[in-house]
């Protein structure tokens, strides 16, 4: 029961309370994982969660389960260099792609209002420095390897200006620079006092020593120090779990994920085929925007009984949507989305700050069938990919031996990011911190859809590529999306052929609009003479286009009149039905 209330972080809670019902979704679902497994030495599969969503089901499963025994991760000795792990390599090379700048910085914005001392508060910074490897690491090359050298001492310092509203933005453009990976730390921040008690807090870092998870790390051990209040001690850092994940590598637990993920794409790996409208530039350009819309909460509230209803979440449901949207644009039923996981499958990782994040690349196939039954399909192939995470997804594509293109990213070119509730204002002890929101220039794929939950209802940002997709093109993508949000929840077991895209006023434009085709013809002369007298006028333009052929009007004519001549020794005669 301890471990349930701190993982959902309650505090009271019914052995018979339903853990879905209580908040839980896919990220708490790991953590209970790990944390029954650090404390009970029983290893509890993810389908298992779903068969015995309470504490009185579940106890049931651990009584009868066999022992496991949880192995920590140790510390390791010290050395000049460490290997990096799979993440990192990964963002390594990526780091020093064509054209990558700022694509791989995790900047973050933050108001403060209040009694806010930034004295104390660069104190608290230096700390966590101290305190955290990855605050001082840098990476480099040694012998055709990508190692990570951890400093003892870096020289930190947190910049202080003045500034106002009016500016904010080119101050904040300005500041978002690219890294130096072989310089430490791969971190700045910086305060521009505003006005009054108001200021903003500026802080970015290379997504090579950071992730998601641990921003919120760091944001929890700021408030904590920032309040003279005291941290345990860490007993591992981050480069220990680079030496235990290279030393599993090999093991037998890692063969069975990978033996998975092999089974998973035998044969040809499809290649998402969305019209765009600019040509695809032969190598990726990684400009972007992003397109924010909202669900309302009655949608969202409907969404949610589907969810309980199929025993599923909020993930499950809005990948089968993500994936009918792109069948009915594409008319491909095998597609695959990646959505990044924690990549934190151990419990002796939770509180430590670095690049655990790994991609899942979820495959789905075979559409044709009631929205209800592909769901299920989803439903398994999302509980398949979290139980398989500890296979990382660059080791799965240097595995199938995937033939670059520099054009696209490998295996899969559109994700699904789903982020809990999550509340953007916060009140801590005399000051309170929000958000500060900013257009994002980048896309790191052809398109990303991020969903976040929010007590007025899911709310949703699609990062598009500005080289491949227009504004207009995308805003109506977000509707279609919605569309078929409105159409499952009123009627989950509705035919996927049967889900329209169209909205209401598009349906009203092609039978009022463009179908309105009526013309009147003025003149006597036939089809084929009007096409001939075309020939004659331009006959060097295009006259069909199929796939990348085409002809001219020229070379159409030729041909027809070649088939004619053909037809007459044949024996056609005028009224003659050929």
């Amino acid at each position: 029961m301890k471990i349930w209330m701190e993982v959902l972080g309650l505090e009271r809670i019914g052995v018979n309370d339903n853990f879905f019902m209580m908040g839980g979704h896919s990220l708490k679902l790991l953590g209970l994982v790990s944390n029954i497994h650090k404390r009970m030495n029983i290893e509890v599969p993810l389908k298992e969660l779903f068969k015995r969503p309470t504490i009185r089901g579940l106890a049931e499963f651990v009584k009868e389960s066999e022992k496991n025994i949880f192995l920590p991760i140790e510390p390791a000795e010290d050395r000049e260099y460490y290997p990096v792990s799979s993440a990192q390599k990964r963002m390594y090379i990526l780091n020093n792609f064509v054209n990558s700048g700022i694509n791989y910085n995790l900047p973050a914005f933050v108001w403060i209002e209040g009694n806010f001392e930034i004295e104390r508060f660069e104190w608290v910074i230096n700390e966590l420095v101290k305190r955290h490897d990855s605050l001082r690491t840098s990476f480099e090359m040694i012998e055709g390897e990508i190692v990570q050298k951890i400093h003892s001492d870096v020289d930190f310092k947190i910049t202080c200006s003045d500034s106002n509203e009016e500016d904010l933005d080119n101050v904040v453009k300005t500041f978002i620079q690219p890294f130096d990976l072989s310089k430490a730390p791969l971190l700045r921040v910086a305060i521009l006092k505003v006005r009054g008690n108001k200021c903003l807090l500026m802080y970015d870092m290379h997504h090579i020593i950071s992730d998601g998870a641990s921003m919120e790390v760091l944001l929890k051990e700021i408030s904590v120090l920032y309040h003279e209040k005291t941290l345990p001690g860490l007993r591992i850092q981050y480069k220990d779990f680079a030496i235990w994940q290279t030393a599993n590598r090999d093991s037998d637990f890692t063969k069975k994920h990978k033996e998975y993920w092999k089974e998973i794409y035998s044969g040809d790996i499809p290649v998402l085929d969305i019209a765009t409208d600019f040509p695809r530039p032969s190598i990726q350009e990684f400009a972007g925007n992003t397109l924010s819309f909202n669900l309302g909460k009655d949608l969202t509230d409907k969404l949610k009984e589907l969810v309980t209803d199929t025993d599923t979440t909020l993930f499950m449901v809005l990948l089968a949507v993500y994936n009918i949207l792109l069948f009915k644009y594409t008319g491909q039923d095998d597609i695959v989305v990646g959505s990044p996981i924690t990549g934190r499958p151990h419990a002796d990782l939770e509180n430590i700050i670095g690049m655990f994040v790994n991609m899942l690349p979820i495959r789905c196939k075979n559409m044709n069938k009631l929205f209800i039954e592909f769901l299920k399909d989803v439903k398994e192939n999302s509980l398949n990919a979290i139980e398989h995470q500890s296979y990382q997804f660059e080791d799965l594509v240097e595995e199938l031996n995937i033939k670059r293109d520099l054009s696209r990213n490998p295996i899969f070119d559109t994700m699904l990011v789903f982020q809990s509730l999550n509340n953007s204002e916060t009140v801590v002890e005399g000051f309170s911190f929000s958000n500060y929101v900013r257009e994002s220039t980048v896309s790191k794929f052809d398109l990303s859809l991020y969903a976040y939950e929010k007590i007025e209802g899911l709310c949703f940002a699609l990062e598009y590529r500005t080289k491949l997709f227009k504004k207009e093109t995308i805003e109506r993508m977000a509707g279609h999306f919605i569309n078929i949000i409105r159409q499952v929840v009123e009627k989950p077991d509705k035919k996927i052929s049967d889900i329209e895209l169209a909205l209401e006023e598009e349906r009203h434009r092609i039978l009022n609009e463009f179908n309105n085709t009526v013309s009147e013809y003025i003149g006597q002369n036939t089809l084929h003479q009007v096409f001939e007298e075309q020939a004659g006028k331009t006959p060097d333009n295009r006259s069909v286009i199929f796939g990348d052929k085409h002809l001219t009007y020229r070379e159409l004519n030729e041909k027809t009149n070649r088939l004619a001549v053909v037809l007459r020794e044949k024996g056609a005669r005028p009224d003659s039905i050929i």
